[in-house]
């Protein structure tokens, strides 16, 4: 099966992508795949992060695979500095040679080492300080964990580590941008990284892949604004490339993040990006008995997605403060904590599962329900959960909300 990936690959392709390739393994389990991104120009995290777990995984189960950058036999003389630097920013910061021995990397990414050096020494692409590297070429390592079967919280803590590595080099590029935000600059993305990983192990089934070491995969990044200034001079039409990139990258139903209705304007903004995969039953499967028997209903998987973020669905279910019995009850836990926090930040949500897809965007609500959109529409298949959060990165010195978000409850009657 050939992959022709387009100039980019976001939101908006990751759907097609991953049903196309869900398909093809139930028909064709011995297909080989041709991953071709010698057109591609753009790749978000969210979209470089699926491609990883995606490679990750066919290298486990031994499914035959080959990725191409550019054309076979290109000279590396040749090759554009736009896909050198695109080459370059994968192999050395995203670190997606990781994900197999060192020694059999040619073999499925059809470079190695000596490319990257031959590309940087062509384009005089030098070994930049961490800082400059993120920032320059808006990519971030993503981190890769693994599934175990007996933890605490000592040994989260440890699995984790690599987050706070990941953590420091975000906010060296949002401290750039002249940004700062609580969820990486405090406890919040911890908590949520911490939910997430517990989460994935609490109720993760054999992956549709059904190899023997399963794996779960982050990410954290900025996408950093315009600037306007500069592009001006330059006489670049910025609303015009801000409407482009909606258009080509976003998802249709996503609009209210990326536009400003009163002033009706594309936004021109920073916004943190985090995202959490796995290939597990996902969490349409896991939820759908809690499902029925709270609504006594059966409901399709985004119905299932949305019980999913509400207070009473979690590991520890936050209950009505009349009925509480004990401490924990009282106490925000799981996926609702992602609601919060998304929320707080008048952020978006975006979680894909099974069949269900769902986005949540607080922009410009507080309300959950009026926040709440599905666009399972396609009835594409996500054979897993992938969950993305954007969160707007606050410019320096400008207030930050601090006010506690609270489920809401009816008061019994007596």
């Amino acid at each position: 099966m050939k992959i022709l990936f387009e100039s980019k690959f976001s939101e908006l392709q990751i759907d097609n992508f991953i049903s196309s390739i869900h398909e093809n393994i139930l028909k064709k389990p011995n297909d080989k795949y041709f991953f071709d991104l010698s057109q591609t120009e753009w790749i978000s995290n969210q979209g470089l992060l699926l491609i990883t777990g995606i490679l990750k995984y066919f290298f486990e189960k031994g499914i035959e695979f080959e990725v191409s950058f550019f054309p076979k036999g290109t000279p590396t003389t040749t090759i554009p500095k736009r896909v050198a630097i695109q080459i370059i920013a994968i192999w050395d910061i995203w670190g997606l040679w990781k994900i197999f021995p060192i020694d059999v990397c040619e073999n499925y990414l059809g470079i190695n080492y000596n490319t990257i050096q031959s590309l940087k020494k062509i384009h005089d692409i030098s070994n930049l300080l961490r800082p400059q590297i993120y920032d320059n070429f808006k990519i971030t390592p993503f981190i890769c964990l693994d599934k175990i079967t007996q933890y605490d919280d000592k040994i989260i803590t440890d699995k984790l580590i690599q987050y706070h590595a990941l953590n420091e080099a975000t906010i060296e590029i949002v401290d750039s941008h002249n940004c700062e935000h609580p969820f990486i600059n405090g406890i919040f993305g911890k908590i949520i990284s911490k939910e997430l990983y517990e989460n994935f192990l609490d109720h993760f089934d054999n992956s549709f892949f059904n190899v023997e070491n399963e794996y779960a995969f982050m990410s954290l990044a900025l996408k950093g604004r315009i600037d306007e200034d500069k592009e001006r001079n330059k006489g670049v039409d910025v609303q015009r490339v801000l409407e482009q990139n909606f258009e080509t990258e976003e998802l249709e139903k996503s609009i209210g993040f990326f536009y400003d209705e009163i002033n009706q304007v594309f936004k021109n903004q920073s916004y943190i990006t985090y995202s959490f995969l796995d290939f597990g039953v996902g969490i349409s499967t896991t939820l759908r008995k809690a499902y029925h028997e709270h609504y006594k209903a059966n409901g399709n998987d985004s119905d299932i997605l949305k019980f999913a973020f509400s207070h009473d669905s979690s590991r520890h279910p936050i209950k009505n403060p009349f009925y509480a019995n004990k401490l924990e009850e009282f106490i925000p836990r799981g996926l609702f904590d992602i609601i919060s926090i998304v929320k707080r930040y008048r952020g978006l949500l975006i979680v894909r599962s099974c069949s269900g897809k769902v986005i949540y965007d607080f922009s410009s609500t507080n309300n959950t329900d009026e926040a709440f959109k599905s666009f399972d529409e396609l009835n594409t298949y996500f054979p897993g959960t992938f969950l993305s959060i954007y969160l707007p990165a606050i410019p320096k010195g400008e207030t930050i909300d601090n006010s506690v978000f609270k489920p809401d409850f009816k008061i019994p009657d007596y």
